[in-house]
């Protein structure tokens, strides 16, 4: 992982690395994703090693599961994708095995982790637990992109704040399950990159748009949770 700090018309690097047996190091140089939290500390999603917390951003010691957070699920959340700060108390981590959300307002040694899986035949789990990408849109809806699961919303959460989820699929007029990312426009519409091409949603109206063979051009691969918006929201997906 790098940091880039201004240093008058330059900046200063510095670099974060995995040290073997040194387990205040970064967990794992797989880094997959970077949030900051409402506190102003630095999460770190790593694919091979859970999940790191920078809580002193000057510093080069991490929190993390080999040293800390021992009600981690290690079996289930080894391998993150995507991590995302909702709220003070709420904060999501997608994993390849399912959605974990936490408490990040508790201290590490005492957060409890909730995993939310696929049910078969429960229409309110998740669509996917394999989880790629997060998205939280303009109204503070939260959107999964799940490998095979399609697109999954969570419209609210049952009395012990477990999320209930309603679930988009080929089903439903998406182009492809396999879902990489999602960004929100202006218009407030969801546009999905996935294996076989991008899709426009319309929320309110629940109506898929085709955009996969857009100016007659040769159809392209995208990169999982590849995407970003500009100032003038304009979304860019990396393929």
């Amino acid at each position: 992982m790098w940091r880039l700090t201004p240093d008058g018309k330059e900046y200063k690097f510095n670099h974060y690395l995995h040290v073997e047996g040194d387990i205040g190091s970064l967990s794992d140089n797989h880094v997959y994703a970077i949030d900051q939290d409402c506190f102003g500390r630095i999460w770190i999603a790593t694919f091979e090693g859970g999940i790191n917390l920078l809580s002193d951003i000057d510093s080069d010691r991490f929190i993390n599961i080999y040293n800390n957070f021992p009600n981690y699920p290690r079996g289930e959340g080894k391998r993150v994708r995507y991590i995302l700060s909702d709220t003070l108390d709420r904060m999501f981590i997608a994993t390849t095995e399912g959605l974990m959300i936490c408490n990040p307002s508790e201290s590490p040694e005492e957060m409890q982790f909730t995993v939310c899986r696929r049910y078969p035949g429960s229409k309110n789990s998740i669509g996917g637990n394999d989880v790629i990408h997060i998205l939280k849109d303009s109204s503070g809806q939260i959107w999964l992109s799940t490998y095979g699961g399609g697109l999954s919303l969570i419209k609210g959460y049952s009395d012990n704040e477990v999320p209930i989820f309603v679930n988009y699929t080929t089903v439903n007029g998406l182009l492809d399950n396999i879902v990489l990312a999602a960004a929100e426009d202006i218009d407030k519409n969801i546009w999905i990159s996935t294996e076989k091409g991008i899709m426009r949603f319309e929320p309110q109206q629940k109506i898929f748009t085709d955009y996969s063979l857009w100016s007659n051009s040769t159809p392209i691969s995208y990169n999982e949770a590849s995407v970003a918006t500009d100032a003038k929201g304009t979304i860019l997906l990396e393929g």
